[in-house]
């Protein structure tokens, strides 16, 4: 429930990437599209900036947290995955290194968002 509708989105995200994708290849830009106008394509790159803003405004601050929580428990030597893992212990207990594990299988799924023909059946 909870991870569904964010691989939906992300897998739309990257449909819509291999389309536009594939438009360049054909020799057709954004304003080509059909019904697209000039307002709709102006609307859609402000929506997109705003978006790309506050999602990493969002990263930022949560980098920060983790590491002033960290540096206020005296982790501050952090070198290997394993210390990363075992970073998370208090807030996860034995689940710390599935929790880590999760977070870097996520981390490799955005690194593909520019591979959209992955999503080619």
């Amino acid at each position: 429930m909870f991870w569904g509708p964010r691989f939906r989105a992300i897998f739309n995200l990257l449909a819509a990437a291999k389309e536009v994708e594939e438009g360049r290849t054909d020799g057709r830009g954004l304003t080509d599209r059909e019904n697209a106008t000039a307002a709709d394509l102006r609307s859609a790159h402000a929506d997109t900036r705003a978006g790309m803003f506050f999602s990493n405004l969002i990263v930022y601050f949560i980098i920060l947290t983790t590491a002033a929580t960290l540096h206020a428990h005296g982790q501050t030597d952090i070198t290997t995955a394993r210390q990363a893992a075992e970073a998370l212990r208090p807030l996860a207990g034995n689940g710390a290194y599935l929790l880590f594990t999760l977070g870097l299988i996520g981390t490799g799924m955005l690194a593909f968002g520019p591979r959209a023909e992955l999503l080619e059946s």
